[in-house]
């Protein structure tokens, strides 16, 4: 048997590799990405996750975030793709504030698109989440 095929020349099986699920990048993982970004107020960096069609540009799109509500916390599901992997849909339960008053949208369609290969959010969805109902 040769020890060559080895690094530190045992002849012992590797171990096997397993990869960490959270650091894929799921629908549910870039939503999550995605309203972190909102929680921490990074606005230069959210709009790098929005699907360039039907974004505006960055000056409007500063000032609309700037006067958005504070997200303060959310939970969400896993998450569902479409049959062709480039749609999806996460459930979130998103909490707002904006001066004295507190809000919830429960169960909230945040809606997804892979655009050269990566999860992006649309524009109206945002839009959608910085009025309250």
């Amino acid at each position: 048997e040769e020890d060559y095929l080895y690094l530190n020349g045992s002849t012992l099986p590797l171990e096997p590799v397993v990869r960490r699920e959270e650091s894929l990048y799921t629908p549910r993982n870039a939503a999550e990405y995605m309203l972190s970004l909102w929680m921490a107020r990074d606005f230069g960096t959210l709009k790098g996750c929005i699907v360039s069609a039907g974004r505006p540009g960055d000056q409007q799109l500063q000032e609309e975030m700037e006067v958005s509500p504070v997200l303060t916390g959310f939970v969400l599901s896993g998450g569902q793709p479409s049959f062709d992997g480039q749609r999806a849909i996460v459930t979130a339960d998103i909490t707002f504030c904006q001066g004295e008053k507190t809000w919830t949208r429960k169960g909230y369609p945040f809606r997804l698109q892979r655009e050269k290969g990566v999860w992006k959010m649309h524009y109206d969805t945002l839009c959608n989440l910085m009025t309250e109902e």
